[in-house]
């Protein structure tokens, strides 16, 4: 099975780092991991930027990534980074589809 979409989730602390939200944030990614469709759900701290976490899911599927956008546990941790000083940015990439690709061509 191949990885169909990625969503993605920079979390900068303006305060710098903090080993209690990094905990947290690796507990709600080994959650977002069981939801249907993920291949997998990583929280990477950066090695340069001690106050930057980058959340990363991978998908079977783009449907199962846009599904995941709702889920009551992403919900809840993004509830749980309200009282931290933080800046958020999402991203998601979708792969092409191979066979409209290659009638295309």
């Amino acid at each position: 099975m191949s990885i169909k979409a990625v969503n993605t989730m920079e979390i900068r602390l303006h305060t710098g780092a903090n080993t209690c939200l990094e905990d947290n944030l690796r507990h709600f990614a080994a959650g977002l991991g069981e939801s249907p469709g993920c291949m997998g759900y990583s929280v990477t701290r950066s090695a340069i930027e001690s106050n930057l976490w980058i959340l990363c899911g991978h998908w079977s599927g783009e449907e199962q990534m846009i599904s995941h956008f709702s889920n009551e546990l992403l919900e809840a941790m993004i509830r749980s980074l309200v009282g931290y000083p933080i800046a958020i940015s999402f991203s998601h990439f979708v792969a092409p589809d191979t066979a409209t690709e290659y009638l295309r061509n």
